[in-house]
């Protein structure tokens, strides 16, 4: 069965309203068409091998967490990023993507993150201009320990590496967490009394900050902190459509070495 692309789209943006992303960032379509669609791709991030996957597998529409364009394109060549663009024009493949307008969302990445770990009575971390909630933080009732938390993760999400910093083992009472770049939200996450912060891209001097602070802070990969959110978009789409949905959830640019 096929369905119009706008009209899925559509629906998407009822979970993920474009009126709620951040005004630095480039939600929405990034190649729009009004083709017929029959198989959706769903990725974090958009490369050439996932444009001819697309391509070799008859996926006509792909929806993206992160945008395709965040820096304007003055000229198409033979760029990396021209290639894609080339690909997907001439295949009729539209492409759309839910970034922070979804990280915002009531049921966006950060709530499945949340009850991915059982937590309970959601606070929210931080207030974005929007005023929708950025970040969530929530009482721990799962885990007895730091080594617990862990072991969880390490089990059942991380694909990627991962770091902890902090001073001393503590009570997990509370636990804040962020889907993506958080560090800049680490004076929120004290503020809120939680005791482990998790969240990614956490550099020196923001490790630095926490142990100063006395919060345990569970750097994952941004892949993996965002990453059940598309299995949960595509559940999202297959309640209101009869479409083959595929999610390509491993990190896109991670070496595969032999």
């Amino acid at each position: 069965m096929s369905y119009k692309s706008v009209d899925i789209v559509e629906y998407v943006e009822r979970l993920a309203n474009p009126e709620y992303q951040e005004k630095w960032d480039n939600s929405g379509w990034q190649i729009k068409n009004s083709a017929d669609v029959s198989k959706v791709l769903i990725c974090m991030d958009l490369t050439l091998d996932r444009v001819d996957y697309a391509i070799d597998n008859g996926f006509n529409l792909i929806l993206t967490h992160h945008p395709l364009f965040f820096l304007g394109i003055k000229s198409i060549k033979d760029d990396y990023k021209s290639q894609m663009i080339k690909k997907l024009i001439l295949n009729n493949i539209g492409v759309y993507s839910a970034h922070t307008s979804f990280d915002v969302s009531k049921q966006g990445v950060n709530k499945v993150l949340f009850d991915f770990l059982s937590l309970e009575d959601s606070e929210d971390l931080i207030i974005t201009e929007t005023k929708s909630g950025l970040g969530l933080v929530g009482k721990n009732k799962k885990f007895g320990d730091i080594s617990e938390l862990l072991r969880f993760l390490e089990e059942n999400l991380l694909d990627d590496s991962y770091r902890i910093y902090g001073r001393r083992k503590k009570n997990l009472s509370k636990i804040a967490l962020l889907g993506g770049s958080g560090a800049s939200e680490m004076q929120a996450a004290i503020e809120s009394g939680a005791d482990v912060y998790i969240t990614s891209d956490v550099k020196h001097h923001d490790a630095q900050f926490a142990y100063e602070n006395d919060l345990i802070v569970i750097d994952i990969s941004h892949n993996d902190s965002e990453k059940l959110a598309l299995a949960w978009l595509k559940k999202y789409i297959e309640d209101n459509f009869d479409l083959e949905i595929k999610v390509l959830s491993e990190n896109a640019f991670t070496l595969k070495l032999d």
